[in-house]
């Protein structure tokens, strides 16, 4: 994973102290994407998201001759409940479903709690299990869309204009 001395999370932010380990991130991986290998894992440090925890995940698929498949871990801050994932979670799957043209992550797996993970299958239906690593917070892994992580502090006016009128039009 990424060098630690990259993130100084300030004691304030949502993000301090919500870390998970790398045996905690492939346990996830390992019950969410059964015919995955050798995932590759990097933090994004402080200042690259804002009320979350972001891991970036590259897996080896195994059942397909794509090769790697890149996905975002997205765990929850310190001080958000289990509302915030099932929101999260409702919110992409019915843009997926009813907004085709914008540009939408695929949930592969969510928990509302850290304590069990919950999948929808290809027939539809919704699945869990109890996960055996102890995870203290909710999380969603999702599939990683192309393009890199936008900094708000290093854009100008201008730029933030553009932008806010880019995502406009998509929503």
């Amino acid at each position: 994973m990424a060098d630690p001395a990259l993130d100084v999370t300030p004691p304030h932010h949502p993000t301090f102290g919500v870390d998970l380990s790398e045996d905690q991130i492939c346990s996830i991986v390992k019950l969410s994407l059964p015919h995955s290998a050798s995932p590759s894992i990097s933090k994004l440090g402080h200042g690259k998201s804002f009320n979350n925890r972001i891991y970036m995940i590259e897996c080896q698929d195994l059942s397909s001759v794509d090769g790697t498949q890149p996905y975002v871990l997205k765990v929850n801050g310190k001080f958000f409940g289990s509302s915030k994932v099932e929101n999260e979670v409702a919110c992409l799957l019915l843009l997926g479903r009813y907004c085709p043209n914008v540009p939408t992550p695929r949930v592969v797996s969510w928990s509302t709690d850290g304590c069990s993970i919950s999948k929808i299958n290809e027939e539809g239906i919704l699945t869990t299990a109890v996960i055996t690593e102890d995870i203290s917070s909710g999380w969603i892994l999702m599939t990683r869309l192309p393009g890199e992580p936008i900094d708000p502090s290093a854009l100008n006016q201008e730029q933030s204009d553009v932008l806010a009128k880019q995502l406009a039009k998509m929503v």
